[in-house]
C-alpha cells in the first residue's frame, strides 16, 4: 500500500535544521512522528527558520503548490507575534500585522484545498511564561489564536468536504511545564527541548 504524504508547514520549531540531516526531517517532532510510524506515512518537513505566515503561504506557492497530499500540518504565527512586539507601537500596526497574517492563511488553506489537500491540521502557536517577558506577547497571542481559529471555522463551513482542524497544545504545555519545570519543555520560552518536541510529536501522531 502506498504511504500517505504528510505535509509539516512552519517556521524553525518545524525547521530543526532539516536541511543538514540526512533524511530531512531535522531533529524535532517532525523527525520524532517519523520515527514513531510503521511506514504507512511518508513524512515531509517544509518549516523554516523565522518565517511568518505570509512567508509560509509564499513558500508553500513556490514549493508545493498543486501537489496533493494526505494531511498538512501547519504550525505558525509566532514570528508575527514577534514583529507586533518588536515593531508595533500603535494598535494600528498591530492590527495591520494580524490583518496580513489572517489573509495569508486564508489564502493558504484555500490553495491547500484546492490543491486537492482536504485534511488540514492547524497547531496553534504558544508560549511559556520564562523568560517573564513572554507575558507580554500573551495577549497578542491569544488574538491570533482566535483569529486562527475563526477563519479554520469560516474555511470548514465553506468547503465542507474538506477536514478542517485547528488545535491548542497550549494547555497540555503549560501543565508538563507546572510539573516538572519550564527548562524541561522550552529552551528560550518558545523553541521546544527534545522533550518538548517528543511531547508535541505524540500529541500530532494521534491525528494519523
Amino acid at each position: 500500500m502506498k504511504a500517505q504524504q504528510i505535509l509539516f508547514l512552519g517556521d524553525s520549531i518545524t525547521d530543526c535544521d532539516h536541511c543538514f540531516t540526512k533524511d530531512n526531517l531535522g531533529t524535532g517532532y517532525v523527525k520524532y512522528m517519523a520515527d514513531g510510524n510503521d511506514n504507512r506515512f511518508s513524512l515531509i518537513n517544509g518549516g523554516v527558520d523565522g518565517f511568518t505566515l505570509s512567508r509560509i503561504e509564499r513558500k508553500w506557492q513556490r514549493t508545493w503548490k498543486g501537489q496533493c497530499f494526505n494531511t498538512v500540518f501547519l504550525l505558525g504565527g509566532i514570528n508575527d507575534i514577534g514583529d507586533i512586539m518588536a515593531h508595533s507601537n500603535t494598535e494600528t500596526a498591530a492590527a495591520s500585522i494580524l490583518a496580513d497574517a489572517s489573509e495569508a492563511f486564508c489564502s493558504l488553506l484555500r490553495g491547500l484545498i484546492t490543491s486537492g489537500c482536504h485534511r488540514i491540521i492547524v497547531v496553534e502557536p504558544f508560549l511559556f511564561s520564562v523568560p517573564e517577558e513572554l507575558l507580554t506577547w500573551r495577549p497578542r497571542l491569544h488574538s491570533l489564536c482566535q483569529l486562527l481559529r475563526a477563519r479554520t471555522a469560516q474555511m470548514q463551513a465553506d468547503c465542507p468536504a474538506a477536514s478542517l482542524s485547528c488545535i491548542s497544545v497550549q494547555e497540555r504545555f503549560d501543565t508538563a511545564a507546572e510539573k516538572d519545570g519550564t527548562r524541561s519543555i522550552t529552551v528560550d520560552g518558545i523553541h521546544l527541548t527534545k522533550r518538548g518536541h517528543r511531547m508535541l510529536a505524540e500529541i500530532l501522531l494521534t491525528y494519523l
